[in-house]
């Protein structure tokens, strides 16, 4: 017996399809973890590394036409991670890889556990899902959104000054696929930004189980807009609200990771 995620009868019935991607997957992970120690290691093998790039896009995509949003998204993160290493615009950090081969196995696991009704499944598959949001590194991350670069640059000062993970983007609709596929803990975003407004993206945020325990705060002018989902604050853009938003997000996110470290 093989569990599937989606409620897709298709899908579901589709075990064969699914046990043979899980005998595939199974063979070739130990080969890319083998690859992924070289690299740690600071090996820049172009062979290695086409090698591993097109694992990990053809099982990301491979998993997500079969519904595995966990793997399919483990290997999203570790194929960014190379991608910017490789381009030198990022750190290769082997803990969080070998992290998310080791989520990919369990998920796997998991799955083929022919003892779990499917609820008891699904139950355990939304645990390892929450997983996914486990960053590279071991601070809480920030996504800022907004169009006003001014804003984004302010926002940012006041966030640094705390012991957090800062990112920035201009775009609605990017921001939301960053928050989707990488490990977003917190995020601001302004009232009107290019792509999607702000409270439609918290919305968007808010109501997608996946992401719906991530903070998000909306910064406004002086005249609050009529929301769909309440974000968890709302500031005007003004330094001291700005300030205390940084204020709040650290003390937060900081009880959040003491939270997660005590019952692990």
């Amino acid at each position: 017996m093989i569990h599937n995620p989606s409620e897709d009868e298709v899908i579901l019935e589709s075990t064969d399809l699914c046990q043979s991607f899980f005998d595939q997957l199974g063979e070739d992970l130990s080969t890319l973890e083998a690859d992924l120690i070289d690299l740690g290691r600071g090996q820049r093998d172009p062979d290695v590394i086409r090698r591993t790039l097109q694992f990990m896009h053809s099982s990301k995509g491979t998993a997500g036409a079969l519904s595995y949003i966990v793997i399919s998204k483990a290997f999203h993160q570790m194929e960014d991670m190379v991608i910017a290493w490789q381009k030198e615009e990022g750190l290769f950090n082997l803990d969080f890889m070998l992290d998310r081969v080791d989520l990919v196995r369990r998920t796997m696991d998991l799955s083929q556990d022919a003892s779990l009704s499917r609820a008891a499944y699904l139950e355990e598959y939304e645990k390892l899902r929450a997983g996914l949001r486990r960053a590279a590194s071991n601070k809480p991350r920030i996504l800022i959104i907004d169009s006003f670069q001014a804003t984004l640059l302010l926002m940012k000062e006041h966030l640094d000054k705390y012991d957090l993970d800062v990112m920035i983007c201009s775009d609605g609709y990017q921001g939301l696929g960053k928050v989707l596929h990488d490990a977003i803990d917190g995020v601001v975003c302004g009232g009107m930004i290019n792509g999607i407004d702000g409270p439609a993206l918290i919305a968007a945020i808010k109501l997608n189980p996946s992401t719906s325990i991530v903070k998000t705060a909306l910064i406004t002018s002086k005249v609050r807009p009529k929301l769909f989902v309440e974000p968890d604050q709302v500031a005007h853009r003004t330094e001291k609200d700005l300030s205390y938003l940084a204020k709040w997000f650290h003390e937060t996110l900081a009880k959040d990771q003491m939270a997660r470290q005590a019952s692990a």
